[in-house]
C-alpha cells in the first residue's frame, strides 16, 4: 500500500499523493508552491528533531531510573553485609567485655590487697621520717637516694 524507504511515510499511496499536489497547486499557485514545500520541509525536520531529542530524553530517564534500581538493589545488598558484619563484631566484643568483667570481678580481691598493701608501705616509710623534716631534708643529710651511709 505505501511506500517504504526504512521507514514509513504516513502510509500514503501515490495517489493520494497525487491528489494532495493537485490540492496544494489549486489552492496555493504554482508561484508559491515552492516556498510551501520549503516551509513544510523546515517543519518537518523541526518535528523530526524534537522527536529525536524527546527520545534521548525518554532514554536517559529509563536509564536513570535502570542505574537507580540498580544502585538501590546494590546498596541493600551492602547494608545486609555491613549489618551482619557489625552484629559479628558486637557479638565478638559483648563476649571480650564479659571475659573482661569477670576476669576483674575475680581479680578485684588481689587488686585491693595490693592497694592495701603499698599503703601499709607507705604509711611505714612516712613513720620512719621524724616528725617536721620534709623527705627533701632527709634527702640532703643522706645522700642522693635518702641512705643514711652515702651508698648508692
Amino acid at each position: 500500500m505505501g511506500v517504504e524507504r526504512g521507514r514509513e511515510m504516513l502510509d500514503i499511496g501515490w495517489t493520494e499523493l497525487g491528489v494532495v499536489v493537485v490540492i496544494l497547486l489549486l489552492f496555493v499557485g504554482p508561484s508559491d508552491l515552492p516556498k510551501v514545500v520549503k516551509g513544510f520541509r523546515e517543519m518537518m525536520s523541526h518535528v523530526r528533531r524534537v522527536r529525536s531529542e524527546f527520545q534521548g530524553h525518554l532514554d536517559e530517564m529509563v536509564r536513570e531510573s535502570d542505574v537507580k534500581d540498580m544502585l538501590l538493589s546494590e546498596g541493600r545488598e551492602v547494608e545486609e553485609v555491613v549489618k551482619g558484619g557489625v552484629d559479628s563484631l558486637k557479638e565478638k566484643w559483648e563476649g571480650e567485655v564479659e571475659d573482661l568483667q569477670s576476669g576483674v570481678e575475680g581479680s578485684s580481691g588481689g587488686v585491693k590487697d595490693i592497694a592495701q598493701e603499698i599503703k601499709a608501705g607507705w604509711e611505714d616509710a612516712m613513720s620512719s621520717v621524724p616528725e617536721g623534716r620534709s623527705g627533701e631534708e632527709v634527702k640532703k643529710e643522706g645522700g642522693e637516694d635518702g641512705r643514711q651511709d652515702g651508698r648508692k
